[in-house]
């Protein structure tokens, strides 16, 4: 169940990282925080 939330929560960061144009070395920072985030 906890993997399907960060697996829906990495989506959701790629998605806004798509939407805000930012550059590829910051997604795998975003997705590294999403998983913390999904954790607590």
């Amino acid at each position: 169940m906890v993997a399907v939330v960060v697996v829906a929560t990495m989506v959701a960061v790629e998605a806004v990282v798509v939407a805000y144009g930012l550059p590829p070395p910051l997604r795998p920072t975003a997705a590294v925080v999403a998983i913390i985030a999904t954790t607590r």
